[in-house]
């Protein structure tokens, strides 16, 4: 149980990196 929450834990922060990169990404083109 506490290793599939510590899975959970760094499956969610990994999806939210991806997720601030995305949005990192795609604000590129309005900050030129």
């Amino acid at each position: 149980m506490e290793l599939l929450l510590k899975f959970l834990a760094a499956l969610y922060s990994l999806l939210s990196i991806l997720l601030s990169f995305k949005i990192y990404i795609e604000n590129i083109p309005k900050a030129l």
